[in-house]
C-alpha cells in the first residue's frame, strides 16, 4: 500500500486550522487510479489544486475519489502560532496510522528542500519513538508529477470546508473518510 499525502489550511470565524490528508491506495490499483484522477482534468490543464478549481472540477474529484474507493485520513490541527508544530502533530498520528494498517511507502507533496527537510526530521522522530515504521520508504514528489496527490489535495480542500460550514463537499463520500482531530498545537 502507497499513501498520498497533501494539506491545507483554512480560516473561519471560529480561528484557523491545519489538515492534513492521505489516500491510501494498493500497489496493484496505482495506474489505473492515475488514470481515472486524470480523466478528472479539463483540456491542457497541467494538474489538479482545490483552491483554483471551479466547484464542478472540485465535485468531479471528490467523485472521483468515491468511486476508487481507497481508505483515507483527514486529520485536523488548530493552528496555534507555530504553523510547522500543528502539521508536524497531524503528520506524526497519520505515520502511527499508517503503521497500523500496514503501509510502506509514503509519497509528500513536495515542499521544495526547506519544508521537506523539516518533514524528514518529523518522520525521523517518528521512527525513533515507534510512531512510524522503521522501514517506512517516503519520497517528496510535486503534483504535476504524481496525480494520485491530486486526491488528498481535494480531501483536504473539502474536510477544511466542511469545517468552515460547507458540508456539500463530503456529503457523497460518508464512511470512505476517517477524521482525525489532533490536539495540542
Amino acid at each position: 500500500m502507497i499513501a498520498f499525502v497533501d494539506e491545507s489550511l483554512r480560516s473561519s470565524p471560529t480561528g484557523r486550522h491545519y489538515f492534513v490528508a492521505v489516500v491510501v491506495v494498493a500497489s496493484g490499483d496505482l495506474e489505473r487510479s492515475r488514470r481515472r484522477v486524470r480523466s478528472v482534468l479539463l483540456p491542457r490543464q497541467p494538474r489538479f489544486h482545490w483552491r483554483d478549481e471551479s466547484e464542478r472540477q472540485r465535485l468531479a474529484m471528490l467523485e472521483t475519489f468515491a468511486d476508487l474507493g481507497p481508505r483515507a485520513f483527514v486529520y485536523r490541527c488548530p493552528l496555534g502560532s507555530r504553523q510547522e508544530r500543528s502539521r508536524s502533530l497531524c503528520i506524526g498520528r497519520m505515520l502511527w496510522d499508517l503503521r497500523q494498517i500496514g503501509a510502506g511507502e509514503l509519497v509528500i507533496e513536495t515542499r521544495e528542500p526547506h519544508g521537506d527537510r523539516k518533514d524528514r526530521r518529523t518522520i525521523g522522530h517518528a521512527r525513533r519513538d515507534g510512531r512510524a515504521s522503521p522501514d517506512l520508504v517516503y519520497r517528496f514528489l510535486r503534483p504535476t508529477e504524481e496525480p494520485l496527490l491530486w486526491l488528498p489535495d481535494a480531501l483536504a480542500g473539502a474536510a477544511g470546508s466542511d469545517w468552515a460550514g460547507e458540508s456539500r463537499y463530503l456529503e457523497n463520500i460518508p464512511g470512505q473518510l476517517i477524521e482525525t482531530v489532533v490536539i495540542g498545537a
